[in-house]
């Protein structure tokens, strides 16, 4: 039996991402995401805040890998590649997406940064092994490049980097029960080679800002891994900046149409990227100057043929996604009477409350659908209560 190994974690983690110390970095990453907005240095700017704060060195590089100013964020979500019909071949940060996940594997502090990605502090300094949590991460990795409809995958590993022809070899040898070309190349300077390509799946922020375009895979993977400690530092951010950027943001909407009984659910099964061949809620875009609840009985009538006086929407929720530049409002409805349905690109469907609305496999959205349905069980929405 091989060794457990806890890649990335540190016995003071427990006290300086949890409690207090928490409290006193999220302060710290808006102070550090203003000074950074100014144009001050991320390296200087750190080390000013972390001697006020009287920091460590692995809560000032939490910081430091979480907080980017509002323009770095802007660029790098610009280029962020969100649809992957046209995607065939992508270029992988090889350590850097694998190690990721195997701290998030181990249950070692992973971080939610602004821009959206997925960090961790482990720190590589040319040393790696494969551990215990290595094969799980690459079976995660490919399983999310297939579902992607990704046909091929170059892996790039660092040639100083102990172990990188072992790693290669093993990418390879796993990749044999995929439906995927994998290749590796192991290289001296991994970061100047993928600065220049497109389709590249790395966190590495100066990567990200220099490459043609990215990919933001390990953020999907870590939704599915169990007990995961993500570390939110930057909620204080997105929280004071909301009203600010929302105004600027693409709008959608999302609708959830309960039928006359209340036993059942109406979706739409996706024909194209994204969550193609999945389940979603109903819903589209909102026209620029579009009153929100105006936008979602439109949406709802172009894509099921429902109109207004056969169902009372209510505005439940929203979700905003600052890494995407976009929010979704999530409207509740039960129909009033019997409805003939009219498909539009999508085919519908009536589910029942027999389903996992959790199971990403099934269900788009990340497993947003399974919190949606949970609220309008638990709470109910603005006008009227349900229960199952």
């Amino acid at each position: 039996m091989s060794k457990v190994v806890r890649r990335g974690y540190q016995k003071e983690d427990v006290r300086e991402f949890q409690g207090v110390e928490k409290t006193k970095l999220e302060k710290a990453a808006y102070e550090l995401y203003f000074l950074l907005n100014q144009g001050y240095p991320i390296k200087q700017a750190t080390t000013f805040i972390g001697n006020h704060y009287m920091f460590s060195e692995r809560q000032r590089l939490a910081l430091a890998r979480t907080v980017s100013s509002n323009d770095d964020c802007s660029s790098r979500w610009q280029k962020q590649i969100k649809e992957f019909s046209e995607v065939e071949t992508v270029h992988i940060d090889g350590f850097n997406v694998i190690i990721t996940l195997e701290v998030a594997l181990s249950g070692s502090p992973v971080f939610k940064s602004l821009d959206g990605t997925i960090r961790d502090l482990a720190g590589l300094r040319g040393n790696y092994r494969i551990i215990d949590k290595t094969e799980k991460a690459i079976h995660l990795i490919y399983q999310w490049l297939v579902s992607k409809g990704i046909k091929e995958a170059i892996f790039y590993l660092d040639s100083p980097v102990s172990n990188s022809g072992r790693l290669a070899g093993l990418l390879k040898e796993m990749a044999e029960g995929y439906e995927l070309q994998v290749q590796t190349v192991v290289i001296p300077e991994v970061d100047v080679t993928l600065e220049t390509k497109a389709n590249v799946i790395t966190t590495d922020a100066i990567i990200i800002n220099k490459c043609i375009s990215w990919l933001n895979m390990n953020t999907e993977i870590v939704k599915q891994i169990e007990n995961v400690w993500e570390v939110l530092l930057c909620e204080e951010i997105q929280y004071r900046e909301l009203d600010k950027g929302i105004a600027n943001m693409q709008g959608y909407n999302c609708i959830m149409v309960y039928n006359q009984k209340k036993d059942n659910l109406l979706f739409c099964k996706r024909k194209k990227d994204p969550y193609l061949g999945l389940y979603n809620f109903v819903g589209g875009k909102i026209e620029e100057n579009e009153e929100g609840i105006l936008a979602a009985y439109r949406e709802l009538e172009e894509e099921t043929g429902i109109k207004q006086d056969k169902i009372e929407l209510n505005h439940m929720m929203d979700f905003v996604y600052y890494n995407q530049d976009c929010y979704v409002e999530v409207y509740v409805g039960f129909l009033k009477e019997e409805v003939e349905l009219r498909e539009e690109a999508n085919p519908l469907e009536w589910l029942d409350f027999n389903h996992d609305f959790f199971d990403c496999n099934v269900f788009a959205g990340e497993g947003n659908i399974g919190h949606m349905v949970e609220q309008v069980k638990q709470f109910g929405c603005l006008s009227q209560s349900m229960v199952m």
